[in-house]
């Protein structure tokens, strides 16, 4: 757990947050993004998995701002439900398997990047297909607009629910870029 009040600032500053209970992961689901970094049997054995169990995509509400923003978070957690939140749990993909949000910052983008430099990026929401050279490239210039737009509205939003809503946005638009920006730079594309 987090120990003063320096290290949340810090930890947010960084986009990171600790929400274990205990040192343990708590489920929240906070960490639940929809573009991840898996293999070939990876995406093979979740495909197959949401086919046999009949898994649904699900849609998430995000707070309301002058412009829709997209829902970036998995498509497979549940949050109407208060425990087993993932509806692919048993194939969860490894970088799941391996995330715990309370440690350092720098452990935590050391560990990303191993894995964004081991697998190739795929979109859950999309298909659960890998992404192209191409594909990544217009990600990076459309999270780019995004951010450039969430912080054009920061500024004119006087809601404090807004406003952390808009600012956890764009710390996830902003990790999301980073590790864009890794695997355009491991497939040698100048960005």
């Amino acid at each position: 757990m987090v120990g003063t009040l320096q290290q949340v600032y810090e930890d947010m500053e960084h986009g990171v947050y600790d929400f274990t209970k205990n040192g343990k992961c708590s489920g929240c689901g906070q960490c639940c993004s929809n573009y991840l970094p898996l293999s070939s049997s990876e995406i093979k054995d979740i495909r197959r998995y949401i086919k046999k169990h009949h898994i649904k995509k699900k849609k998430h509400m995000i707070a309301p701002t002058k412009e829709l923003l997209l829902d970036m978070t998995c498509p497979f957690l549940d949050m109407s439900k208060e425990k087993d939140k993932c509806t692919i749990y048993s194939v969860r993909p490894k970088i799941c398997r391996c995330f715990i949000c309370n440690q350092p910052p720098s452990k935590i983008r050391d560990n990303k990047e191993q894995f964004w430099r081991t697998r190739k990026p795929c979109d859950m929401r999309g298909g659960i297909k890998m992404l192209s050279k191409s594909n990544i490239v217009e990600i990076i210039k459309v999270d780019e607009k995004e951010m450039t737009e969430i912080k054009i509205e920061l500024m004119k939003t006087d809601s404090d629910i807004v406003k952390r809503a808009l600012k956890d946005k764009l710390n996830f638009l902003e990790d999301n870029c980073y590790r864009y920006k890794l695997q355009a730079k491991a497939w040698g594309i100048e960005i």
